[in-house]
């Protein structure tokens, strides 16, 4: 996938299905050859993640934090969405945290979302393995907004167990769960 933009350096609006819609009408409409040279090549948000999946250091839990500058705080929460579902993960839950406390009188509280999301497939292969683990489930990002860049941080379950099957399982979720936010932070 990628995002184009026009020569003037406007880039498309809204989320991936509009920025792909954008993308299609701009190559149609003349501006093909400045609009694919000025691309910017992004992963693809099905794919996935070959490479290890480390927590940050120093962190209390396993969790990776990352830092985005310049990207609209809801182009962020809809590339998660995107690279969730095309991995055949399904949100299960919100929790729009800072709406929730604005409405309730709280000024000044920045955008503050936390998505829940599971895949049955990996749930039944946890309960199978080991029925206690399913605790750590369902997956969750947070997403919140500080100081002028969006900050997304995802929750890494944790890979030492005595079962060596239940730590390969959380391993290769965990290289999962960082492809997905690896795809949402790709824009700088």
């Amino acid at each position: 996938m990628t995002e184009c933009r026009h020569p003037s350096g406007y880039s498309a609006p809204h989320g991936p299905r509009v920025r792909a819609l954008f993308c299609a009408l701009s190559l149609l409409g003349g501006l093909g050859a400045s609009a694919a040279t000025d691309a910017v090549a992004r992963p693809d948000p099905a794919a996935t993640a070959t490479h290890p999946c480390e927590p940050d250091p120093g962190t209390a839990i396993p969790m990776r934090v990352r830092r985005l500058q310049g990207v609209p705080f809801d182009w962020v929460l809809e590339d998660l969405e995107l690279a969730i579902t095309e991995r055949n993960f399904r949100i299960t839950g919100r929790n729009s945290l800072g709406r929730g406390l604005r409405e309730r009188g709280y000024a000044g509280y920045p955008e503050f979302e936390i998505i829940h999301f599971c895949n049955l497939e990996n749930a039944r292969t946890v309960l199978d393995l080991d029925p206690g683990f399913v605790a750590q489930m369902p997956c969750r990002v947070a997403v919140h907004t500080e100081g002028g860049s969006v900050v997304v941080s995802m929750l890494l379950l944790p890979v030492q167990h005595p079962d060596s099957r239940v730590a390969d399982f959380a391993q290769t979720l965990n290289a999962e769960l960082c492809a997905i936010q690896d795809y949402a932070v790709s824009r700088e």
